[in-house]
Formats: structure tokens, sequence, C-alpha cells
């Protein structure tokens, strides 16, 4: 894929000064440890 077809796809994001690739993600990442508990039951975030 050439790069103005990832723009036009709004896959080129700006990020602290630099443009950067996104890539999409099928399945939901954690990034803290496993049963943290950052989230409730139903998804959302803890107040």
């Amino acid at each position: 894929m050439r790069l103005e077809q990832l723009a036009a796809k709004d896959r080129i994001v700006a990020h602290l000064g630099v443009d950067h690739i996104t890539f999409l993600f099928w399945t939901p990442v954690a990034i803290d440890a496993p049963g943290t508990g950052d989230v409730h039951e139903q998804g959302g975030p803890k107040d």
C-alpha cells in the first residue's frame, strides 16, 4: 500500500511531531498486568 493510500484511509497519524503508520488490532490489547482490575465488569474505566 502506498503512503497516499494510507493517508486517504486515515492510517497516518502525528505523534510527538513525527508521522506514524497506525496498525489495526483485531483483539483488545491489555497494557496492565493481568488481574490489576483497572476495568469494571461492564468494560468501562473505574471512577
